[in-house]
């Protein structure tokens, strides 16, 4: 056949093509073309920037497993109990304003 043939039978939309194709990310998986884009969009080898520092750049796997435990703009949970959700670099400065913080004088013991 002819190439305009071609791409209207691979068009994810309007084409007919029922084969299975590879990850292109390497995840092992095959998908049909209609849903090879669904797929891209969450498939966990995927180019992943962190959304939090916006600089560390990966597969969205090892962004999750790994960088977010030590990102420091990642969001953890005030200790105080204030609820805020704080970036883990400004952790000791929102603990020393915080409402909730409480200042005993033997903190130094725990």
């Amino acid at each position: 056949g002819e190439l305009g043939t071609l791409e209207k039978h691979l068009d994810p939309v309007h084409g007919d093509c029922t084969a299975d194709i590879p990850c292109k990310y390497g995840c092992g998986r095959s998908f049909t073309v209609s849903s090879l884009d669904d797929h891209y969009r969450t498939c966990d080898k995927r180019p992943y920037t962190c959304e939090h520092c916006r600089k560390f750049s990966s597969m969205y796997v090892r962004v999750k497993k790994f960088h977010y435990d030590e990102c420091p703009m990642y969001p953890v949970p005030c200790a105080n109990g204030c609820l805020a959700m704080i970036p883990r670099q400004d952790v000791q400065k929102h603990n020393s304003k915080c409402r909730l913080a409480v200042n005993c004088r033997y903190g130094f013991a725990g």
